[in-house]
């Protein structure tokens, strides 16, 4: 359903879901949250996966015949992956805890004018953490990892602008 600005901030005057609902509702979204990542970290602390992170770069042979290939190297191990896959929801509870009680009134005025923006701050960080244990898991090279890390956080940033600065 497409509504223009207009159509949006009507609904969201007329929303049966209060503002108090909405702090109790992040306030438990944190408490699950946090209780989900305190057990990922201790599972992930009880157990070493480690996994290797490669560049990959172009080997030329010329003798005897000339022939071009990749030459994968090791650039990097990363161990303990349970513990990186547990920053996601501890950055998740962070963010919930930060609009239930820190930065509530911002928030509510930012819902008022149909923005969300910690939304998209909350996602560049927890889902640029999450790339690392999904790409090493698939043996992605460096610089395509870093490569949709930073694009992934420039979308998220983007996405941030954009609801700050829809009219």
């Amino acid at each position: 359903m497409n509504m223009n600005r207009t159509e949006r901030l009507e609904n969201i005057a007329k929303s049966p879901i209060s503002f108090g609902y909405l702090r109790k509702f992040n306030l438990g979204a944190g408490v699950l949250h946090f209780v989900s990542g305190i057990i990922m970290l201790a599972l992930g602390l009880s157990k070493v996966y480690s996994r290797d992170i490669y560049t990959f770069y172009l080997k030329f042979t010329t003798a005897p015949v000339f022939q071009v290939g990749p030459d994968p190297k090791i650039l990097l191990t990363i161990s303990y992956v349970g513990v990186i896959a547990a920053l996601f929801p501890l950055i998740s509870a962070l963010a919930h805890f930060t609009i239930a009680f820190v930065k509530n009134e911002t928030y509510n005025e930012n819902l008022k004018k149909g923005m969300n923006p910690y939304r998209w701050y909350e996602y560049a960080f927890s889902s640029s953490i999450m790339i690392f244990p999904i790409a090493a898991r698939a043996s992605t090279s460096m610089k395509s990892l870093c490569g949709t890390k930073n694009w992934n956080k420039r979308q998220s940033l983007a996405k941030t602008k954009h609801s700050t600065y829809q009219k």
